[in-house]
């Protein structure tokens, strides 16, 4: 039963962390929208506008990461408390994949790309701190 439980945790935290990812992304597209000939279903279209996107809205997109990793963290210890070191981890690192993932289908300059690898874990275990305080 604890197993299920945990499981559900590290689910509902890494729903939380994309759910703020796409809000914080969708805010981006109205602050820098995309040109109408985007089809951003088409990594191809994805990856050449990805070149000419101002580093403001590049910034903007390593906030969402930011965002979506402190509000899984932030989850995790509210719903485990101090016990949550474990699950941040695994809910840090399933974030890192995920987002190596997304490196690989859609190319980003090399700098984003290196911070973003990094970002994950250490702000979920920021988020899960600034919640116990």
């Amino acid at each position: 039963m604890k197993l299920l439980k945990n499981t559900g945790i590290i689910f509902l935290a890494v729903v939380v962390a994309v759910l703020l990812i796409m809000l914080t992304q969708q805010i981006n597209l109205l602050l820098f929208p995309l040109p109408d000939w985007v089809d951003v279903n088409n990594p191809e279209h994805l990856a050449e506008v990805m070149t000419g996107l101002p580093v403001a809205a590049l910034l903007m997109v390593e906030l969402s990461y930011i965002v979506g990793s402190l509000g899984a963290g932030m989850l995790l210890a509210k719903l485990m408390g101090d016990k949550c070191l474990v699950h941040v981890v695994i809910v840090g690192v399933l974030l890192t994949l995920a987002g190596l993932v997304n490196l690989m289908s859609v190319p980003h300059p090399l700098w984003l790309a290196i911070v973003t690898t990094v970002t994950y874990l250490p702000m979920t275990y920021a988020g899960s701190r600034l919640s116990r305080g």
